[in-house]
């Protein structure tokens, strides 16, 4: 009897902690697709609002007018306000 008890309680306790390590795996493995499928999909949904500082930026630098002090902070006040924007969607 005693060793019967044994026996269930071993059974009951691997099958408790196979099942929660097969509910995580499924988890893990689950999360992982999602995120390969989101990161290709994502280099189908461009878009062109953030490429738009560095561009402008580079701009800004390859400017050979006779204004170029006046591009160039134009371009760091622009950066400035983006900066600002990033800071409080993060808050």
């Amino acid at each position: 009897m005693n060793d019967d008890m044994e026996l269930i309680t071993g059974i009951l306790f691997y099958t408790f902690w196979t099942t929660i390590f097969g509910w995580f795996l499924i988890a893990v493995i689950t999360r992982a697709i999602v995120d390969c499928i989101m990161f290709v999909t994502s280099w189908f949904r461009s878009e062109p609002e953030r490429n738009d500082l560095q561009t402008y930026v580079s701009d800004a630098i390859g400017y050979k007018g006779e204004f170029k002090d006046r591009v160039m902070a134009k371009a760091l006040l622009r950066i400035a306000r983006e900066v600002d924007l990033l800071r409080d969607k993060l808050k």
